[in-house]
């Protein structure tokens, strides 16, 4: 319009702006994909309370250490505390 160049605006022939548009759409798509899937990975890798856990087992050590329980009692519990 009026000799105006709007070529700087487009990059030229216009492939310019478009390839920007389609990057930023796939950013846009899987960045809600990412993170759903960064968010499952995390929940299926979280420890099965391991505080719980090894406290018990310490706790079961001693009770061994001191005689108040017999070797099979100990082994069963102890496998039953680890999952076994």
């Amino acid at each position: 319009m009026y000799g105006f160049n709007h070529d700087w605006m487009y990059g030229g022939s216009g492939w310019g702006w478009m390839v920007l548009g389609w990057l930023w759409m796939a950013v846009v798509m899987l960045a809600p994909v990412l993170v759903i899937l960064s968010l499952v990975k995390y929940l299926l890798s979280w420890p099965k309370r391991p505080g719980k856990s090894s406290r018990a087992l310490e706790i079961l050590d001693e009770a061994y250490a001191r005689g108040e329980l017999g070797r099979e009692e100990y082994l069963q519990k102890r496998a039953d505390l680890k999952g076994r």
